[in-house]
């Protein structure tokens, strides 16, 4: 081979490895924001039940603070990981998944009279705040933290009542 055609052929493959090269970068480059946006819109279909999520997950969190403290003062047990990962974290998990379950019925499923996924948000938080309460009157020994805990619970059965009267 003569060393003209030897330089062609060496340039040419220098094109071809350029080329390459750059649709390797274009490529992932628009896989990564076909991916970022892919994520974004799920996110922002599920945008309205952020707040209820929200507060969901700061209850829970309250709830595991205050039933350590409880469990502290009356038993004398120390933080236990495992029992967060076996009891809490399925707990919320699966809270999580209900709420958004219910929006994404709610959603498909319209129906203008109220809606199914804040009204199972209601109901996990106010569970959630039951608890607290409970573990609050271990904690203080306040006769208050019953009467909260009975007032929730008495929501419960007076949102239940109205419906039934409804029907």
């Amino acid at each position: 081979m003569q060393l003209h055609q030897y330089k062609q052929v060496k340039n040419h493959l220098i094109k071809i490895k350029e080329s390459m090269k750059d649709w390797l970068i274009w490529t992932l480059t628009e896989t990564w924001g076909f991916i970022t946006g892919a994520v974004m819109a799920a996110l922002s279909f599920f945008l309205p039940v952020k707040d209820i999520v929200n507060l969901m997950v700061l209850f829970f969190f309250i709830d595991v603070l205050v039933g350590y403290w409880a469990n502290r003062k009356t038993k004398g047990e120390t933080f236990m990981p495992t029992k967060f990962w076996k009891v809490t974290a399925p707990r919320m998990l699966i809270s999580l998944v209900l709420i958004i379950s219910a929006f994404m019925w709610d959603y498909v499923y319209y129906n203008g009279e109220f809606a199914t996924h804040e009204i199972l948000g209601g109901f996990i938080s106010g569970v959630l705040l039951v608890s607290i309460a409970q573990n609050a009157y271990k904690i203080t020994d306040w006769s208050l933290f019953v009467t909260i805990a009975g007032v929730i619970e008495s929501q419960f059965v007076n949102i239940k009542k109205r419906k039934k009267d409804k029907n």
